[in-house]
């Protein structure tokens, strides 16, 4: 029963390394990491699960001991003080809706994961040296097949979209997602891709080194190749940078013998050459040596990417920066970004190119651990990696001869390398994450072998709990996974039928999702739902009597409840505030009570105190009060004049204050002057539209309204 376990939590392993960068599916909100994040719950609960059926079977509590105890220990300790003091324990025990990967949750799991595999592997039928060799042929062998994925893309006819639409193009992607461009495959983004493959590069090195086969000759070849498809610098960089250190290292090491594998070196040198002459860099000032591009292609290229990303880069460091000293000790709780970097986000974000997206990174993991999990985080993250480098580099110091044991554990660390080079540029996704843990856990195992092994013996009676436990733990898991799946799936639905404005159909997916999950994404996005069913209920004409009015008046109330829920749970999310504001102007519009007007102005209130910067919210102040000017502009009109000049021109001249090319906020302000009776001004405003932003029929049409 033992060796059968021990088999099992085995496959587990090799199903971890194989499987997780090939899933994706298109029905869940987020086609990559979700359905990695979930695997990898999968995984660990069955691995969890197998332990403990094992400490069953042989009467003990097993756990093998690490030099790595204490860091990891200090490391998931400040994790979880910032998770008590979090400004969103939901998001920070979950992690970030959309992203997943990097909560509390997911950082026991790869805890779990390491010593999972440090205490078992010397029952896994092989040698520790021949089982990690193993998962490394396999990441090998499922990296080879996410290239060779991600070239069908490369080439216009995409397998993923064959897969999932039907078509073999490329259509099913849209412009920002252009496999033809940057290659992204199975794992998500470019530069999620290039990061991975920086990584198995090292693994493939290794086996270059070691078996002298042409395939891994040909696998290097095509890893270096694919990395310059994703047209990720830092993957193009941490695989350059770090083989030439290597390179250097290794020819004085063998500086008198092995000379038929410095041809092969050599050999593997120039068709790497060859691959950056073929396929380019993507870097201007690199490929300007190579070839000379027109200016014109030039000017295109950098139209259509708008702001260089780099220096978008910077400015969001500078907010991580500024976030982290405004909570010095332990951040605003892991994976909090997306909504703590409004508090901070400098001004000059929003005249970038994607100065409304959301970023729920900061783009460097080291300045996210500062600002998410303080100084405290911060440092226990930096004594993590550094001790890993000590250790394996000390074993490397020691050795006197130059095995292959420690030619792995060189490489092993090398390729760990690349983590810190790819994540000062990016952030760690589901597949860089298990390598940042269970790297570590190879190379103990293969620096120290047999470990120390805490074992405390049970009783029968403590052995029948034990299996109750382990039972329990897989049934929960199940249940867990299963239901999360199939929420988010029907929340996937809903979303896009609340995006075509069908809040019918909206309504009844969202239900479903929040029945299987509570969560309060979904109910943020439901309280949108019921707001505009109950705006539509009262527009139907149609269709007025007590009965519609009753209706109008409980989709009111699962609107508020819904909101009131996602708040409690998320105070400090902008996004949720503005989604209030947007359903409280509703139920203003729907009951013609100004105390609904008067809450949404508060609720705008509210997101600007979180995100001072953001100028969108000073337009929906401004677009308020112009609709609320129009509605009683027969009524009261010198108070909603009042209200207008007072609220809405102030606001609206903040927002362009803030951002200078907001197109949208310049023909609110000219609407507003129009509405005042300022049509000199507002002749003004509309004609430098059209001067700044070029032909737009809205803007002519106004502007003969002020002649």
């Amino acid at each position: 029963m033992e060796a059968k376990i021990n088999k099992l939590i085995g496959r587990c392993y090799e199903l971890l390394f194989f499987v997780t960068p090939l899933l994706m599916y298109h029905k869940t909100s987020e086609l990559f990491e979700f359905n990695k994040i979930l695997f990898i719950y999968t995984i660990t609960f069955c691995v969890g699960a197998l332990w403990v059926y094992k400490m069953i079977a042989t009467g003990k509590f097993i756990l093998k001991r690490t030099p790595f105890d204490l860091f990891l220990g200090f490391f998931l300790s400040a994790q979880v003080l910032s998770f008590l003091f979090s400004i969103d324990k939901h998001t920070s025990f979950y992690g970030y809706y959309g992203r997943f990967n990097g909560g509390l949750l997911s950082t026991f799991c790869y805890i779990i994961l390491f010593y999972g595999f440090v205490t078992h592997i010397d029952n896994f039928g092989h040698s520790a040296a021949v089982f990690i060799q193993k998962l490394l042929k396999l990441s090998i062998f499922s990296s080879t097949i996410v290239m060779l994925w991600g070239l069908t893309g490369k080439l216009g006819h995409d397998l993923t979209c064959f897969i999932f639409t039907g078509s073999l193009n490329n259509a099913c992607w849209t412009t920002q997602f252009n496999p033809v461009e940057r290659m992204f495959s199975t794992i998500g983004q470019p530069n999620w891709l290039g990061a991975y493959l920086a990584v198995c590069f090292f693994f493939g090195l290794y086996f270059f080194l070691k078996e002298r086969k042409p395939m891994y000759t040909a696998y290097l070849v095509l890893t270096f190749a694919s990395i310059l498809f994703t047209r990720s610098r830092s993957a193009l960089l941490s695989v350059v940078g770090l083989s030439l250190i290597l390179g250097g290292a290794f020819f004085y090491a063998y500086k008198n013998e092995k000379k038929p594998l410095k041809k092969r070196i050599s050999l593997l040198v120039v068709l790497f050459a060859v691959s950056v002459l073929l396929f380019k860099t993507g870097i201007p000032t690199i490929d300007s040596f190579i070839t000379s591009a027109k200016p014109a292609e030039k000017v295109a290229v950098a139209t259509q990417a708008g702001t260089e990303s780099f220096e978008i880069r910077k400015i969001v460091w500078d907010g991580a920066l500024k976030l982290g000293i405004k909570h010095p000790v332990l951040g605003t709780g892991p994976e909090t970004f997306a909504y703590a970097y409004y508090f901070t986000r400098p001004l000059k974000h929003n005249v970038t190119s994607e100065w409304d997206f959301i970023y729920n990174r900061a783009h460097n993991e080291f300045l996210n651990y500062f600002a998410t999990t303080g100084v405290i985080g911060f440092t226990t993250y930096i004594v993590l990696i550094g001790f890993t480098y000590f250790f394996a580099l000390k074993y490397l110091y020691k050795r006197k001869t130059h095995d292959y044991t420690s030619v792995l554990v060189g490489l092993l660390l090398v390729a760990y390398a690349t983590i810190h080079i790819t994540n000062f540029f990016g952030f760690s996704t589901t597949t860089i994450s298990l390598f940042f843990f269970l790297i570590p856990a190879f190379i103990v195992v293969l620096i120290r072998g047999e470990a120390n092994v805490v074992e405390i013996s049970f009783t029968e009676l403590q052995k029948k709990r034990a299996q109750f436990v382990s039972l329990l733990l897989l049934l929960f898991g199940a249940v867990f996974v299963t239901s999360y799946l199939l929420a988010d799936i029907n929340y996937a639905t809903g979303d896009n039928y609340q995006k075509i404005q069908e809040y019918d159909k909206a309504r009844i997916y969202l239900e479903r999702a929040l029945s299987l999950r509570r969560e309060p994404v979904y109910q943020d996005k439901i309280s949108g739902v019921y707001a505009n069913l109950a705006f539509e209920n009262s527009y139907d004409t149609s269709a007025q009597n007590d009965e519609t009015n009753k209706q109008t008046t409980e989709l009111i109330h699962l609107s508020e409840k819904n909101s009131d829920q996602a708040l409690a749970s998320s105070p400090y999310n902008v996004m949720y505030w503005k989604t209030r504001a947007k359903n409280l102007y509703l139920f203003y519009q729907v009951t013609q009570n100004v105390d609904y007007f008067n809450l949404a102005d508060k609720a705008v209130d509210a997101a600007q105190a979180l995100a001072p910067t953001d100028p969108k919210i000073f337009y929906t102040r401004a677009v308020f009060y112009l609709a609320r000017y129009e509605n009683e502009e027969g009524k009261n009109k010198e108070s909603a004049r009042s209200l207008l000049n007072d609220r809405g021109l102030k606001s609206i001249n903040r927002a362009i204050e803030f951002k200078n090319d907001y197109r949208d906020a310049y023909y609110v302000r000219g609407l507003i002057l129009k509405k005042l009776g300022r049509t000199g001004e507002a002749h003004a405003v509309f004609e430098y539209m059209l001067k700044k932003f070029g032909p737009d029929d809205d803007v002519k049409r106004e502007l003969g309204g002020t002649l």
